[in-house]
């Protein structure tokens, strides 16, 4: 099969929903410098998923990243890159090429129309867990444990107390009548 070349900046308008209003800001510590490698890696990426490569008739090379997206590189503290790719309309960034392909599909096979289904993870709404409540120490210290600020007890949310059984009265021998 031959190789698909595709320009993804080169898309219709309105395809892409990337936005330079995200990319990052001027930092005094941080050199951020625009990184032209992703090309090479998004397209090795798309070409390991057969269904990609089904759909467009053979393996992909991509010659640039959509409209208004851009890889940046800053150095970690050990001296190695760390590439994010910048431009999504929710302000956040992709840390990885493999998190970016999803947005990068489901821009290619929408042309244009609503990314409120993509599944990627910028755009699928965060998922909330339930808050659990901890219970403090039971020492009644400022703030933690059943008997709070003030010494007073406070009302506890959770499971009831088990119920009261009833006993049995004791038996006991018969009093003697005092005279």
């Amino acid at each position: 099969m031959a190789t698909i070349h595709i320009n993804l900046y080169a898309l219709p308008p309105g395809w892409s929903d990337g936005t330079v209003y995200t990319w990052p800001l001027l930092h005094p510590t941080i050199i951020y410098t625009m990184d032209p490698s992703p090309l090479a890696l998004l397209s090795a990426e798309f070409n390991r998923v057969p269904g990609y490569v089904h759909d467009l008739g053979g393996p992909v090379m991509f010659w640039d990243l959509p409209y208004d997206y851009c890889q940046f590189s800053h150095p970690r503290s050990d001296g190695r890159p760390i590439r994010e790719i910048f431009g999504h309309p929710s302000g956040g960034h992709y840390s990885s090429v493999r998190t970016f392909l999803v947005h990068v599909v489901h821009i290619m096979r929408l042309g244009g129309r609503t990314l409120a289904q993509c599944p990627c993870v910028l755009c699928r709404p965060p998922v909330r867990k339930p808050v659990k409540k901890k219970a403090g120490p039971a020492s009644g210290n400022k703030g933690g444990g059943p008997a709070g600020r003030k010494g007073r007890a406070k009302k506890t949310v959770g499971a009831p107390a088990p119920a009261a059984t009833k006993r049995a009265p004791r038996a006991t021998a018969p009093r003697a009548a005092k005279a």
